[in-house]
This record gives structure tokens, C-alpha cells and sequence, in this order.
């Protein structure tokens, strides 16, 4: 009995590869919707936390010696 289930999955390996390989169909497959927005809104807003992040160290490192240079030396009130 063992000896004919392995020679039946060695066929049904060997149709696959071949439906595979000759005919190359198509396929459809079920997605959580839901799952698939929440995962990219998560992965949008991290992108754009570390853009900000990174874009904040450039304004940083490249603004203090601008304000320095710049910055009025007296401030008066009205």
C-alpha cells in the first residue's frame, strides 16, 4: 500500500512540473484584503516616519551653520 501512495505523489510531482513547465497557466489566489492595506498603511507610515527622521538630520546638520552665519544679532520689540 505505501509503495503505490509513493508512486501515485511521484506521478502527481511529475504532472505538476509538467503542466508547469509546458502549459505555464495561470493561477488565481485568495488575499486578506483587509490584512494585505493594514500591512502596507504600517509600511507607508514607517517610510515616511524615517524619511522625516532622516530629512529633520539634514535640515540639523546643514541648518546651524546657516543660522549661525545668518542669524540677526539683535533682536528688537515693538
Amino acid at each position: 500500500m505505501k509503495r503505490q501512495y509513493q508512486i501515485e505523489q511521484q506521478r502527481a510531482v511529475q504532472q505538476f512540473r509538467r503542466l508547469a513547465t509546458e502549459q505555464n497557466p495561470n493561477i488565481q489566489m485568495a488575499l486578506p484584503l483587509a490584512e494585505i492595506v493594514s500591512l502596507l498603511r504600517q509600511g507607508v507610515g514607517n517610510l515616511l516616519r524615517q524619511t522625516g527622521l532622516e530629512l529633520m538630520h539634514l535640515v540639523m546638520d546643514d541648518g546651524i551653520p546657516f543660522a549661525a552665519t545668518y542669524a540677526p544679532l539683535s533682536v528688537t520689540r515693538a
